[in-house]
C-alpha cells in the first residue's frame, strides 16, 4: 500500500535508508512501504525533531550565581572574596582608573554592610592582568586608606579575570578592631 502523504515510495526508501546510515538507533526493518511504517517513522522523526527544538541550550539556560559568599565572618575575620569593577552586572570599562575605583568601592560595600571600613583590612590580594598597572592601581588604592596603617598587601600577575576585568580585589579585614 502506498502512502498517502508520499506519491512515490522511493522517497521513502531513501529518507529511511538515511536515518539509518546516520543513527543506529533505526534498523532496516523500517525500510517498508505500507502506510503504518510510514506514519511510525514520521510520528518518530516528529518527536525527535521536537525534542531538538524543545531541547534549551547552553545560551538559553539561565546563569546561576557563582558559587561563593561575598565574605565569611570567622573567627573574628571577614574574608572578602575578590572583588571587580562590576556596577549594575556591567563591568566598568571607561579607563583602569574607573574600574579600579568601582573595584574599592565593591569592597567598601561589602565592608559597610558588616559596619567596617578599609581602614579594617589587615590583608589585601590585588590580581592584575597588566603589570603595567602597577602603578595605577597604586594611585586608587591609597585614596581609600585614611589612616597611616595600611593592611599588608600583595600584587600578583594574572592571565585572565571574570569578565574580562583588568583587576580584582580580596582582602581580610578584623571585624573587632584592637585600640
Amino acid at each position: 500500500m502506498k502512502d498517502e502523504m508520499a506519491p512515490n515510495g522511493q522517497f521513502w526508501h531513501w529518507l529511511i535508508g538515511l536515518i539509518a546510515y546516520k543513527s543506529k538507533n533505526f534498523t532496516a526493518q523500517f525500510v517498508q512501504t505500507d502506510h503504518f511504517t510510514m506514519r511510525s517513522v514520521l510520528f518518530t522523526l516528529s518527536i525527535i525533531g521536537f525534542m531538538a527544538i524543545s531541547t534549551p541550550s547552553e545560551a538559553q539556560t539561565p546563569a546561576l550565581p557563582p558559587p561563593y559568599s561575598d565574605a565569611v565572618d570567622a573567627g573574628g575575620m571577614l574574608y572578602v572574596s575578590g572583588q571587580i569593577g562590576r556596577l549594575n552586572g556591567q563591568l566598568v570599562t571607561e579607563s583602569f582608573a574607573a574600574e579600579a575605583h568601582q573595584v574599592m568601592k565593591n569592597v567598601g560595600e561589602i565592608l559597610r554592610k558588616r559596619m567596617l571600613t578599609h581602614d579594617d583590612l589587615v590583608s589585601v590580594t590585588i590580581y592584575l592582568k597588566d603589570m603595567k598597572n602597577y602603578a595605577a592601581i597604586n594611585e586608587v588604592y591609597r585614596t581609600y586608606f585614611r589612616g597611616s596603617r595600611l593592611p599588608a598587601r600583595v600584587c600578583i600577575a594574572v592571565a585572565d579575570l571574570p569578565m574580562n576585568a583588568n583587576v580584582e580585589i580580596a582582602g581580610i579585614a578584623q571585624m573587632k578592631r584592637v585600640k
